[in-house]
């Protein structure tokens, strides 16, 4: 078998691998053992290791290749493999330069073991000249901040890489394009199972642990909790989502590290109450993009569905409104917004009855460019909301285009199905000055449907700015988003020298405006490395997304 790894995930031949899993470069599949995954939860975030065990049982060396799926907000801080008791711990190199000296390794006969990032949600472990007989564990380290549902911590496990839909300008020309790079079809029944232990850390008492997508077991002491997913019981067909629902939830503060290099990170945990007197945004306009591919199939079109009628009979009156559904084509309820009224109100709920996924390839953006674009004079205020799978290989193009528009227009997103892709519905609410719901199978989709229109409706608290007490701080992300009340906002921080004193945030919401303060304490400041990566991965993001 051949013992050179091609770049991007080909086999020797020049061929994309056939399967997302664990195969050889000739693309025969090879034994993975087992996975396992242990993760530290403390407060907001989460650190984890990722143990992928391999074995040759052919007759010569081989090269296994695994693509996984990862937290697309997660930093890769470590990756170690474990060959005959021997540890190997991984270098961080530019990734041309990786992959030279993994090539020249396996060209000697060496063992080489190479970590590559696909796109920010998935990635590929290469395991080079694995000796016959022979095992390896490939251990893989990353820290996330957790999700939040309303007042709920959020932990996800993505343990799906479904097919994107690649437009017809990414399926050819020079070089290998997104649609072979991004999306080889996927194999759901994997000859491997999945163990995961979870253990929590809070700052308040654990009052519920629940998971909509998996059986768990857990024990609860407290502030504490240790859960546990057997191989048997974790289906791979579908993200793991655990909540965790504590008793003082909505508590401002601030974590202070000193890194063992003398450097400080920061962050601030803010949860801003705002006074529910304010009323809803008056006259809205709100435009409605619904996926109608067909990968929205089955339970992510009916989900759509619901969530639709439910949003229609959420609006105000003296809002507009318009749907507007794509797939290969796009194709709008109206051809512009029009009054909420009984007359229109009842032609939506014509569409919506109707609408399937029959609309061909996922081409949001054409569609979005058009909602976007085509703003009711009449309004003063307007939001997108998305609802998707969010099945695509051009991400970045989707993404990049809500942020140009998002001074103006205000976008918010909602994943369905088992496999949607966070990076794209995180990325377009990120960019869009919105926020993200996700929808699994049988969820419940009233909570997370009123969540948004009472975000899209009531006012935000918007031209935020951060007060340091006179520091200079390098601040991510540089462009604080809005804040919505009761929901959590995070921001990080170098800072060169820490003093005692208060950080200040502060901002409008409607005609009034929002000041909050944390105390600093330098007392509190602990060693670790986990906010000082955190804080890394976020100023990445800014500049990535910029």
């Amino acid at each position: 078998m051949s013992a050179t790894r091609s770049r991007g995930s080909q086999t020797a031949s020049g061929e994309p691998l056939p399967t997302v899993g664990l195969m050889t470069t000739e693309a025969a599949p090879v034994p993975l053992m087992g996975v396992k995954v242990e993760a530290e939860l403390r407060d907001f975030a989460v650190h984890q290791t990722i143990t992928q065990r391999y074995r040759n049982t052919e007759p010569d060396p081989i090269e296994a290749v695994y693509v996984f799926p990862i937290d697309e907000g997660a930093a890769v801080c470590g990756f170690n493999a474990v060959i005959d008791g021997r540890l190997i711990v991984g270098k961080v190199m530019e990734r041309e330069a990786a992959f030279d000296r993994y090539d020249e390794a396996l060209a000697r006969g060496h063992g080489a073991y190479l970590l590559d990032q696909e796109r920010p949600d998935v990635f590929t472990a290469s395991v080079g000249n694995l000796p016959p007989g022979s095992e390896v564990m490939i251990q893989i380290m990353t820290v996330a901040l957790l999700g939040s549902e309303g007042e709920d911590l959020l932990y996800v496990l993505p343990t799906t890489v479904s097919p994107r839909y690649a437009p017809p300008q990414d399926r050819g020309g020079i070089g290998r394009p997104p649609a072979e790079a991004l999306n080889p079809p996927v194999g759901w029944q994997v000859p491997y199972g999945l163990e995961v232990e979870l253990h929590l850390h809070m700052p308040s008492a654990i009052q519920r642990l629940e998971s909509p997508t998996h059986p768990m077991s857990f024990d609860l002491k407290g502030k504490q909790a240790t859960i546990r997913l057997g191989e048997e019981t974790t289906a791979l067909d579908r993200d793991l989502v655990i909540r965790i629902g504590l008793e003082s939830a909505l508590q401002p503060r601030i974590h202070l590290e000193r890194h063992p290099s003398g450097s400080h990170a920061a962050m601030l945990v803010f949860q801003p109450r705002m006074p529910a007197g304010e009323g809803a945004t008056t006259g809205p306009e709100v435009v409605f993009l619904v996926d109608r591919s067909g990968s929205m199939d089955g339970p992510s079109i009916e989900g759509a569905r619901t969530a639709l009628q439910l949003f229609l009979r959420a609006l105000p009156q003296g809002s507009r409104f318009n749907i507007l559904g794509f797939g290969s084509t796009f194709h709008a309820l109206f051809e512009g917004s029009r009054p909420y009224t009984p007359e229109n109100l009842q032609a939506a709920f014509a569409y919506v009855e109707r609408m399937g996924a029959d609309m061909g390839g996922t081409e949001i953006l054409p569609a979005l460019k058009a909602a976007l674009e085509g703003r009711a004079p009449e309004s003063d205020a307007r939001q997108i909301i998305v609802l998707t799978d969010g099945q695509v290989t051009n991400t970045e193009e989707v993404i990049d285009l809500a942020g140009r528009h998002s001074d103006s227009t205000r976008l918010f997103a909602i994943g369905l199905g088992a496999g949607a892709s966070r990076h794209l519905v995180q990325g377009l609410a990120r960019a869009g000055r919105g926020v993200a719901e996700f929808i699994a199978p049988g969820e419940r989709i009233e909570p997370k449907v009123m969540r948004q229109v009472g975000r899209a409706l009531a006012p935000a608290v918007v031209d935020l700015a951060v007060d340091w007490g006179g520091l200079e701080v390098e601040q991510a992300p540089y462009r604080v988003p809005p804040a919505f009340a009761g929901e959590r906002l995070i921001l990080f921080g170098f800072l060169p020298d820490p003093q005692a004193g208060k950080v200040v945030l502060s901002g409008r919401r409607g005609s009034g405006t929002f000041r909050e303060e944390l105390l600093v304490d330098l007392e509190a400041c602990q060693d670790g490395v986990l906010v000082t990566s955190l804080t890394a991965r976020a100023m990445i993001r800014d500049l990535e997304e910029g």
